[in-house]
């Protein structure tokens, strides 16, 4: 798989979030590869370095809810 298609299927699954988010996300990934590529991995080993899809796709999930979290529980303690 090259960055290309990478970065097309996982803005499928990031769909659920904002553009902005998904863009920040995306940008955040292709530097990943290109700075893995650097270091003297093609890119698909690169790519395939990041795991499963839909495993990375949970892990950003989870690292998003992470940071949304501690703002979205002080609003339900309030109403």
């Amino acid at each position: 798989m090259n960055k290309e298609i990478f970065l097309s299927q996982l803005r499928e699954y990031l769909k659920i979030l904002e553009d902005r988010e998904q863009e920040d996300i995306l940008a955040e990934y292709a530097q990943h590869i290109d700075m893995k590529m650097q270091k003297g991995l093609s890119e698909e080993e690169a790519i395939r370095d990041f795991g499963p899809m839909e495993e990375l796709a949970a892990e950003i999930s989870v690292r998003i809810a992470g940071e949304i979290a501690p703002y979205t529980h002080g609003l339900y303690l309030m109403t």
